[in-house]
């Protein structure tokens, strides 16, 4: 290793245009990477996993259904299917339905958590919540879903102007009684602990060694994305922000847990109001609900300032990245684009003509 000059970047070994990747030192030989590019590494390795989790999560949803179908037979064998994989019965439809989507979304965040070896304390924090934060938090969800919900009719009719409209989630409640309950409890408490489990407990909480306002981000970015829905995107980035906020401020997974049914709870309570009063009435009862809710939220947001004055305020992050070369980081990593470009690809064709 003579003959060259330790200035001379073009003859040394191993060189690189970003001394952060330095990972030959004359005299030393090779050397551990310096922390930054370790951070960013684990970092990428993050997003790689997360990606996996996403991808998988989509196949999930669509073999699943028949997974569980078919075990469902294997008990009833005289069960009538249609060829299209429809059942006669709403029960069981309701019943795959439920099984399927609460499992395609948890099984691969849950190998995930478990690939990482993090303690599920850490991951899933089951802890006792305060609720002097915890409740005024309700009501600020409260709030936030109006916020969210404006935005959404706006996207909504900048879509109609150019004539098209996101295809929109069926939520009516099936006549039979046995497969009404299970709708129901599968939308407002067993899909709303799915969720929370997954978005801010494996997301949020591994990605908070990076910064609390990077996790808190980006776990409301997908868990918008995942709903692969325009309309619906923005109401869920804005109920994610804060769902995961307030979880970061009890350090429970119940706070967001709580937030979401209530949330998921109103909206299925609003629905049936709207369809028992007339049409002519429909605007008004919205108009005067959502008033209510906003001014709870006020209300709330005032009593949480007055107690506790540091409440909406985050420590500046400690990482050696910048935020911006998290981001990039991030969002650079292969499957993470993967898993963008597929969930990009079904919102687009979700989308159809008015």
């Amino acid at each position: 290793m003579t003959g060259y000059h330790p200035k001379d970047r073009d003859s040394l070994p191993y060189s690189s245009p970003d001394a952060d990747s330095y990972t030959y030192v004359d005299g030393m030989g090779f050397t551990p990477s310096p922390p930054v590019i370790t951070e960013r590494r684990m970092l990428q390795w993050c997003a790689n996993g997360i990606g996996f989790a996403i991808i998988f999560f989509v196949i999930f949803s669509f073999t699943l259904p028949n997974v569980v179908l078919g075990f469902i037979r294997i008990f009833n064998p005289y069960l009538h299917v249609y060829k299209d994989g429809t059942v006669l019965s709403p029960f069981i439809t309701q019943l795959v339905d439920l099984i399927s989507g609460n499992l395609a979304l948890l099984l691969p965040f849950l190998l995930l958590a478990f690939i990482y070896r993090a303690p599920f304390t850490q991951i899933l924090p089951f802890r006792h919540f305060h609720s002097s934060i915890a409740v005024p938090a309700l009501f600020i969800s409260m709030g936030a879903s109006v916020i969210g919900y404006a935005a959404s009719v706006m996207l909504s009719a900048f879509l109609s102007l150019f004539d098209v409209m996101p295809v929109m989630s069926d939520f009516s409640i099936p006549e039979e009684p046995a497969a009404a309950f299970l709708f129901l409890l599968n939308l407002t408490v067993l899909a709303p602990i799915t969720e929370e489990i997954v978005f801010r407990g494996v997301i949020m909480n591994t990605l908070r060694r990076f910064g609390d306002c990077f996790a808190l981000l980006l776990s409301s970015l997908l868990f918008a994305a995942v709903h692969m829905n325009l309309v619906q995107m923005p109401n869920a980035f804005i109920m994610g922000l804060v769902i995961g906020y307030f979880t970061l401020c009890t350090g429970s997974l119940w706070t967001g847990i709580c937030i979401h049914i209530l949330n998921n709870s109103l909206v299925l309570l609003l629905n049936g109001v709207l369809y028992l009063v007339p049409e002519n009435s429909q605007l008004l009862v919205m108009l005067l609900t959502y008033t209510a809710y906003l001014a709870a939220g006020i209300a709330a947001f005032l009593v949480l300032l007055r107690n506790h004055s540091n409440m909406f305020f985050f420590l500046r992050s400690s990482t050696l990245s910048t935020e911006r070369k998290k981001y990039s980081t991030f969002f650079s990593a292969l499957t993470m684009v993967i898993c963008l470009v597929i969930l990009g690809l079904f919102t687009i064709s979700n989308i159809v003509p008015i």
